[in-house]
């Protein structure tokens, strides 16, 4: 029996390093293709294997950098590796801190955690019911996390609006150090200390984690349950305490509430227990974990009904709508797929429909077409590094420097070294598998296999699949990383030991290493002028409200004039507006003035027949405002001329689908003098400049790190041979 398992286990290593392998090589080859549709380069577009190269060069320099980091840490007593652990502790917090401060005025985006956002607040100004539920009744998924939200409100920010984003992010940074702590907990119980050290490492490289601490949703909430999940079980493993059990199957009940797809952990963790236990221990934990799922779930439904939160089938989006959406052409959510749910009047109607969906487009797609869309979604799911935090980041109160280098216009290079870590990572996670296979030995790095290969297979070929859906299984890769690192620097060792006396492996070592240290000088050399040297256009925003929503418009004509109020500390030369569209040959003024007073700071003429029939038209402002401090402008478009009947239609943020939101707190939108309360234009305000996307000292540091571990490894080497031959030269004069 033991025999068998093994291997059918060996069999499962194999294959999950295959799909490792795949996804790696997805993360080295997208790139090529998606980043420049989305503008993530600087310079011109990328061609042939440019980035794939670099970006496997760089990531072979960090995977070698975190084995030195290894055999540094090996070097370290007892006490020096908790005063090292104290220090890399402080700087997650240390991280946290300046990312809740530098980014505390991004706002809730206008899909899923704006609509939870807003929620929350309504239930706390409606005396704690819930009111406009159309979201609600279509994704009852998401209601938990509002009633989450709206705890965290009411009871630490005392209903107060001003504390609610920063309440938010904290909320996040707590889940996010939980699951660092207990992922740390873990390694510290079931390996060493010094590889706990190295997760901490990999943690601060891993950038996505920390930049979703400002987008509260189920993804950031429940990055604490995997490993969480993964010290009860490993509590048990080693006790066989029933409290663990049920602690397990509590949580695991608490987590499956604010995201459903947690439950992808029970069928991996009642698989690791049968493997480890027996059937009737396996058993046990299946019915606790089941009754307690049951028992939190029914619990959660009555308190969600108390607050007046009540199901819709003739709305609720059917399960299999989700899995429709997978088959799409890119895998992912689309308005199409759920405008045909939502076109079907009842539930059984709704899954009629999409049944019949998938059976065509099965059909019509065949096993290249879904082998197609298959690859595409593993590649956007987990070869994308960045787990795309920046899609939810995208309105801001307060723009800077540092948010336009993350979250902004000018991310492309974080973008990039997000993505050498995420490769090397992966690098490292296939030689967790290698352990596996040499040590044959059924442990909690075969829970976290399993896990994550449930993942795959369910995003890659069930579910609809977005990147951010792998931020749930981040920590336990970065545990799984950290088993393949100690694999990794084992397997150096024993070569080492292994080839010591022959000299010839140890030159091919260093010739290797001496190619990559010239080919890392290339890459600093080919891209030194597009980054440090080429002078280039770029917006520095002082206001981005370009999103646009609902079926209304502002129309300025003869009798409406629009006004746009808005505040900034920053001196601006353009202003853009969103044209909808213009019926009529006109010519239309636009004013900046300075709120409350009649000083005009900007004015532009446009005719009709010069602007743009659909999207943002930018206006030039000749004299700029440029004082210290805060300001409160006016932006102020009226027709001056023009046919009779002739409009202009402009884009705002009025009411979507479910509903009507202030997107831009700063300013407000007014029609004739009469404020339109939570409106606002689409518009942006923002200086254009001639800069260099970084100075050359920058770009020199940022090369340093790469260029030091190489040279390091290279003393490395040469101090080996110089050792051999200094023992071979003892041993010939002894002879």
């Amino acid at each position: 029996m033991k025999t068998a398992v093994n291997k059918v286990v060996s069999i499962f290593s194999i294959v999950f390093v295959i799909a490792i392998l795949l996804i790696l090589i997805a993360s080295l080859l997208f790139p090529d293709y998606d980043w420049p549709v989305r503008g993530f380069f600087v310079g011109n577009r990328f061609h042939y294997f440019d980035v794939p190269a670099a970006l496997f060069l760089l990531s072979v320099i960090a995977v070698l950098f975190f084995v030195l980091l290894v055999y540094l840490f090996s070097h370290m007593g007892e006490r020096q590796l908790r005063l090292t652990a104290g220090v890399l502790w402080a700087m997650v917090l240390t991280v946290e801190t300046l990312i809740i401060f530098f980014f505390h005025g991004i706002q809730p985006p206008d899909f899923d955690g704006g609509h939870t956002f807003f929620q929350a607040i309504n239930l706390l100004e409606h005396k704690y019911r819930a009111d406009n539920l159309q979201y609600f009744q279509i994704y009852p998924n998401n209601i938990a996390i509002t009633v989450v939200r709206y705890w965290i409100y009411r009871f630490f920010c005392f209903g107060n609006p001003a504390f609610f984003i920063p309440a938010d992010q904290i909320a996040c940074a707590v889940s996010l150090n939980i699951g660092i702590y207990f992922s740390w907990k873990f390694i510290l119980s079931a390996l060493n200390q010094k590889t706990a050290i190295l997760f901490l490492i990999m943690v601060l490289t891993c950038f996505p984690l920390f930049f979703y601490i400002v987008y509260f949703y189920t993804d950031s909430m429940t990055l604490m349950f995997p490993p969480l999940l993964l010290y009860l079980t490993y509590r048990y493993a080693h006790t066989d305490k029933i409290r663990y059990i049920i602690l397990l199957g509590l949580f695991l009940a608490i987590s499956f509430q604010i995201r459903e797809n947690m439950i992808l952990m029970l069928p991996a963790l009642i698989l690791y227990i049968f493997l480890i236990k027996n059937f009737k221990k396996t058993l046990i934990c299946l019915l606790i974990s089941a009754a307690l799922i049951v028992g939190v779930g029914f619990a959660a439904q009555k308190y969600e009904n108390h607050l007046g939160f009540t199901k819709n089938q003739a709305l609720e989006m059917p399960t299999i709508s989700w899995l429709l959406m997978g088959l799409s052409s890119n895998g992912r959510y689309n308005n199409k797929d759920y405008m045909l749910a939502m076109s079907q009047p009842t539930q059984k109607q709704k899954k009629d429909v999409n049944f019949k969906a998938i059976k065509q487009r099965i059909a019509d797609r065949g096993v290249t077409g879904l082998s197609i869309t298959w690859a595409v979604k593993a590649a956007r799911t987990f070869g994308d590094g960045s787990l795309a935090y920046f899609w939810q980041t995208n309105t801001t109160t307060h723009y800077s420097v540092p948010y336009n280098y993350i979250f902004g216009h000018q991310k492309q290079l974080v973008i990039f070294i997000i993505q050498v870590f995420h490769i090397a990572v992966l690098i490292l996670l296939a030689f967790s598998v290698v352990r596996s296979l040499r040590k044959r030995k059924i442990d909690e790095n075969l829970l976290i296999q399993i896990c994550m290969f449930g993942s795959i297979l369910f995003y890659v070929f069930v579910w609809e699949a977005e990147p951010r859906y792998a931020l749930l299984f981040t920590l336990l890769e970065l545990i799984g990383a950290s088993y393949g690192l100690i694999e990794l620097h084992a397997l150096s060792v024993a070569y080492m030991e292994k080839v010591r006396e022959r000299r010839s492996y140890f030159v091919s070592a260093l010739l290797i290493l001496l190619c990559l240290s010239v080919l890392t000088v290339c890459v600093a050399v080919e891209n030194y002028v597009p980054y440090s040297q080429t002078v280039r256009w770029q917006e520095l925003f002082s206001v981005d409200q370009h999103v646009s929503k609902g079926n209304k418009f502002a129309v300025v004509n003869a009798t409406h004039q629009i006004e746009q109020t808005f505040r900034t500390a920053e001196p601006f030369n353009r202003v853009s507006i969103g044209v909808i569209g213009h019926r009529g040959r006109a010519v239309y003024q636009i004013t900046i003035m300075e709120k409350g007073r009649k000083q005009r700071y900007g004015q532009k003429i446009l005719s009709s027949s010069r602007m743009k029939k659909r999207g943002l038209e930018a206006i030039k402002i000749r004299n700029q405002p440029d004082r210290p401090g805060m300001h409160d402008y006016t932006l102020i478009i009226r027709r001056i001329s023009g046919s009779r009947g002739s409009q202009l239609f402009l884009g705002m943020y009025g009411k979507g689908i479910y509903e009507q939101r202030d997107i831009y707190p700063e300013g407000a939108l007014y029609v004739n003098g009469r404020s339109v309360h939570g409106i606002d234009l689409q518009f942006q305000v923002y200086r254009l400049i001639r800069h260099t996307y970084m100075n050359s000292a920058l770009y020199g540091v940022l090369f340093t790190l790469p260029l030091a571990t190489l040279m390091i490894s290279i003393y490395g080497v040469i101090r080996i041979l110089w050792n051999a031959e200094r023992r071979t030269k003892l041993v010939t004069d002894k002879e």
